[in-house]
């Protein structure tokens, strides 16, 4: 949009005065500035750097006539003229503090950036991304390029980057390096923003930006800190430049056309490091959690363990979940289609959650499943005494027959706990069939320990997929043994089995390339979730600190402990406990309203069309295929946990959102997972078959497989096989090569 000028009838004064003149071109937004000198008062009174202290020696543009553009009122707003890389005016950045920077069309987006200094190619250029650091280095004499990321302009430090913002960097760094600036720097803080740092790094590589390492924001700083923080730095590469040759004071470009004629020579051999593996590039994004669809009661709670433990909202409702499935599957069914016995399934829910160890899941599950485990840890040391007790009576017996006569009338008391973090198939099998246990839970934060542990290995595993497998479809278990063994073989019904899992990325995507994981589709019946990685982001304060003191009062919390407190069973641990009578079963059905089915059967036939070939769920079928299931589960437990006696639309609705965003999960990493060779190495693969030393770098938007051609996806892929030493880009005749390490065709 242009700016809007007023019509000569409007005879109304003005609040704030409109641009007088319709602009299009940067020439023309920046004559209706005025350029301002540094010694100017209006200037060291003006909101971008009074506060700060900073006065650059270089004219600005402020327009102080607070006008208003593209709908949006501005008070004395600074324009930067953006250049390319050869200078050439292109853009223009309209700016004030608090208010969303605005590029005149008809780019809107960002494509050039701001200068501040001379721009010699024989000094150092920095590049920054935040205004107020590339004021603060200019300030101190230094030559800057301000990337414009877009967005609200602010004053707060930035801890980490989109691709959108890594893209305009990595741009930057391009149009400085074509232009010929080969000494580029960039102040990092790899202790603070590790995170930052990281995407830093590989936004720009493959340009040779060097980086300047700092604990503190250079803004904090004084001028001499910085200068000395900085000039050390520069030092130091100029003496390693003129230890290689490379004098500072030498004319790049004359250095460049020597290099060229070298090239074209074939008299020039680069130098290789060592083949680094190429990676998939994986980059999980996490889906937001579907929280305000969950009921109030479970909603609250796992916000409020969210807050005290600083971990994230998906991994707290999933530990809340994962309590709420234990203490249902006990009492209640879940409704099944074509329900010809009459009993429904088990309401029992597998739940899995992507996390690196410290993630804070063991903080979660502490909070969320309290009450529980209090309940076990009195009841085992109920059991302690008690069996103590027992084993005394049985001993003071002085005869064999006594002591039969004793075991028939007084069986051996059973181990009352139901929540285990490693136990084998066999194990549990063993407790189900010998009555032990009726309801139980595997929780553990160390995933790979269950995939990657006995029961997992060799020819155990088959077995133990299908033995959980069956338990979870229908409550039961069977062992079988030899005649030698008979008294070992035996059959357990009506039993319960949840699972509650965290495991770090690498863990998962090794067991989702298993086949026989999902073969036997084990993996389709867990609620998946990847909740984003906090870690960097969790400081505290004094207030804080005070908060969590006060935990165990915060009535969301005390809501949710007192209904976990009267679904709690009494202990007992007699596996025939909860039968009635031979005619009624154990666990009714909660059933669904005419609402409710309406809302599963439209989930239902939206997981079967997605599973076309062509459309959303095609690869991973087996997950949506037992989503409705999944979703009728977890809505039982969502309506048991919250006093509903039937399944409501809105109820069916939660659960179906959560399952939506489990397949999301899934998909993303079926979609990295399934593929053959990552992206890099089929690229790598096209360039070895072109049997060429040097290859036209455009000639892959021309010739190299179709989704190769879009000029953002092959910049990153040639990136990243230039950081593996793969490849080197050198340029003749002013045109970009790639050269292929020898060690390839070796290799590859």
């Amino acid at each position: 949009m242009t700016a809007k000028a007023k019509a000569d009838w409007d005879t109304t004064p003005d609040l704030f005065e409109p641009l007088q003149a319709e602009v299009s071109t940067p020439e023309q937004w920046l004559e209706l500035a005025e350029l301002v000198q540094p010694n100017d008062e209006r200037r060291l009174s003006h909101a971008l750097f009074g506060d700060v202290d900073l006065n650059i020696m270089q004219a600005l543009h402020i327009d102080f006539s607070n006008p208003e553009i593209n709908g949006t009122k501005y008070h004395e707003p600074l324009l930067l003229p953006l250049c390319n890389g050869k200078g050439e005016l292109k853009q223009v950045a309209i700016m004030e503090l608090g208010k969303r920077i605005y590029i005149p069309p008809p780019d809107h987006k960002p494509r050039a950036f701001a200068r501040f200094g001379s721009f010699e190619q024989s000094q150092p250029i920095f590049i920054a991304y935040d205004l107020f650091n590339a004021l603060k280095l200019a300030d101190n004499g230094y030559n800057v390029a301000l990337c414009i990321l877009g967005g609200v302009l602010s004053d707060e430090v930035k801890n980490e980057f989109s691709n959108h913002e890594c893209r305009l960097i990595k741009s930057v760094c391009s149009q400085l390096s074509k232009a010929g600036f080969n000494r580029l720097y960039m102040v990092s803080y790899s202790q603070v923003y590790p995170k930052l740092h990281d995407a830093l790094k590989n936004a720009v590589a493959g340009y040779h930006v060097r980086f300047i390492d700092s604990d503190l924001d250079i803004v904090f700083m004084d001028n001499p800190e910085v200068q000395e923080l900085i000039d050390e730095a520069l030092q130091k590469d100029e003496s390693a430049r003129n230890e290689k040759g490379l004098n500072t004071t030498t004319d790049i470009q004359a250095l460049k056309s020597v290099r060229k004629q070298i090239t074209q020579q074939n008299n020039y051999s680069p130098t290789w490091d060592a083949l680094l593996p190429l990676s998939q590039n994986i980059e999980l994004k996490p889906n937001p959690y579907p929280i305000d669809a969950m009921p109030k009661l479970i909603k609250d709670a796992s916000i409020a363990i969210s807050e005290y433990v600083q971990a994230p909202i998906a991994m707290t409702v999933q530990c809340v979940l994962a309590t709420a499935t234990h203490l249902a599957q006990r009492s209640v069914n879940a409704p099944k289609p074509n329900d010809v016995s009459g009993i429904g399934e088990p309401c029992s829910l597998f739940l899995l959650t992507e996390g690196k160890s410290g993630s804070r899941k063991s903080s979660s599950m502490s909070l969320a499943n309290k009450v529980i485990t209090e309940h076990e840890r009195k009841a085992y040391n109920d059991y302690k005494a008690e069996l103590e007790a027992w084993e005394s009576e049985l001993n003071a017996l002085p005869s064999k027959k006594e002591q039969g006569a004793f075991l028939a009338d007084n069986p051996k008391p059973c181990d009352p706990s139901s929540i285990f973090n490693d136990v084998t198939f066999e194990s549990l099998s063993a407790l189900y069939i010998d009555g032990n246990i009726v309801n139980a839970s595997i929780s553990s934060d160390e995933a790979g320990q269950f995939f990657g542990g006995h029961t997992m290995k060799g020819d155990t595993a088959r077995n133990a997929l299908g033995g959980f497998t069956k338990l979870f479809d229908d409550g039961s278990t069977q062992r079988t043994r030899g005649k030698s063994n008979i008294n070992g073989s035996g059959r357990a019904d009506d039993v319960r089995l949840a699972f509650n899992l965290q495991g770090q990325h690498e863990v998962l995507s090794d067991a989702l390339k298993d086949p026989l994981l999902r073969e036997q589709g084990f993996l389709p019946r867990f609620i998946l979730t990847v909740p984003e990685n906090l870690a960097g982001q969790r400081t505290q304060d004094s207030a804080f600190r005070n908060k969590t003191r006060h935990t165990n009062k915060d009535p969301r919390l005390i809501a949710y402990w007192q209904r976990c407190t009267e679904l709690l069973p009494l202990f007992d641990c007699e596996r025939n406990s909860q039968q009635i009578d031979s005619d009624t079963p154990a666990r009714p059905i909660i059933p669904m309203s005419d609402e409710a089915n309406t809302v599963e059967l439209d989930f239902y036939n939206e997981c079967e069309r997605l599973q076309a070939k062509g459309k959303r769920y095609e690869y991973i079928q087996p997950f949506a295929s037992r989503a409705p299931q999944l979703a009728r589960r977890l809505a039982t437990v969502l309506a048991y946990f919250e006093k509903q006696s039937v399944i409501t639309g809105e109820t069916m609705h939660s659960a179906c959102e959560v399952l939506r965003h489990s397949l999301k999960e899934w998909l993303r990493y079926a979609e990295v997972e399934t593929l053959k060779k990552s992206d890099a190495q089929e690229l790598l693969d096209w360039l070895l078959k072109q049997n060429e030393e040097k290859i036209l770098k455009s000639s892959i938007r021309q010739y190299a497989p179709s989704k190769f051609r879009n000029g953002v996806i092959y910049n990153e892929i040639l990136t990243h096989l230039i950081d593996a030493n793969y490849i080197q880009i050198e340029q003749i005749n002013n045109k970009d090569y790639i050269v292929i390490n020898p060690k390839c065709r070796k290799t590859c």
